[in-house]
């Protein structure tokens, strides 16, 4: 069968099975060669659904210009099926296994049309968020690991990776908002220097917020370090974007400012930080 019928009577079909495939790495927990290996084949069917859906192969992936949405789309899938394990029981599981099958439904439909659309931006925002939260806990909770054994050189490539990651999802979401320019790099370049800061500061605390249980398993918990650095993104590039647009004003700046302080607020007087 080719890739366009596939494409056509299938697609529904392979995110199904991706689908699944989340639910077995959240039974797969304790089971690390178990997970890795679900894990892996995760990451496969989502290169299998991408190419599928934009009727590529996957050498003609490589040389097209869906590239970089094909690229976040998998990571996407990558950064979520690694932090499956923080979701605490099997009901709430199921409720973000529906969610993400209609979101990763819609959000494929959208990343497809070519014309930009406000939902199109707020859809791409929206992953983007997403994204850098769940790929913010995966670097804390690896730099934290790696702290205790006190490897330098570890903590460093794991900080270039972390300002990397960062680089490239700020430059890519301000491409999809059709905002294209040397300036764009420069931002980009900028907010990557400060949340990679953020994250550095951070990375000696290890507070997690909630402190969720899972019978007499460990904590199981997402990092503050990635509550913060989403909601300062958010600040900042909601800010940029609005410059780029020439849309900033007062109201703007202090909805986004005023927001984000405030859930920072809620946050540190929530937080149990013993």
């Amino acid at each position: 069968m080719s890739l366009s019928k596939i494409a056509r009577y299938k697609s529904d079909f392979i995110l199904l099975v991706l689908t699944l495939e989340s639910f077995f790495l959240w039974l797969a927990a304790a089971e690390k060669g178990l997970f890795w290996l679900f894990f892996v084949i995760s990451i496969i069917t989502a290169t299998i659904l991408a190419s599928a859906y934009f009727k590529l192969t996957i050498l003609e992936i490589l040389k097209s210009p869906r590239l970089p949405d094909i690229l976040f789309f998998i990571l996407l899938v990558l950064v979520f099926n690694v932090n499956i394990v923080i979701i605490p029981h099997i009901l709430i599981l199921l409720l973000a296994l529906i969610f993400y099958f209609f979101g990763m439904k819609y959000f494929l439909k959208m990343i497809k049309k070519e014309n930009s659309s406000q939902a199109q931006k707020n859809v791409i925002v929206l992953a983007t968020l997403i994204i850098l939260f769940f790929g913010s806990n995966l670097f804390t909770t690896i730099t934290l690991n790696i702290s205790n054994g006190s490897n330098s050189l570890a903590l460093l490539v794991i900080t270039l990776c972390f300002f990397a990651f960062i680089y490239l999802i700020s430059k890519y979401s301000f491409e999809k908002n059709k905002v294209i320019s040397q300036i764009t790099k420069v931002y980009s370049l900028a907010i990557s220097i400060i949340l990679c800061e953020l994250f550095v500061v951070f990375s000696f605390f290890s507070e997690k917020y909630p402190n969720l249980k899972q019978g007499n398993t460990a904590v199981i918990s997402i990092s503050v370090a990635s509550l913060f650095i989403v909601l300062v993104y958010y600040c900042i590039w909601g800010l940029l974007i609005h410059k780029l647009e020439d849309k900033l004003n007062f109201r703007i700046i202090f909805e986004y400012v005023g927001i984000t302080f405030v859930i920072i607020m809620t946050l540190i007087l929530t937080i149990k930080w013993v």
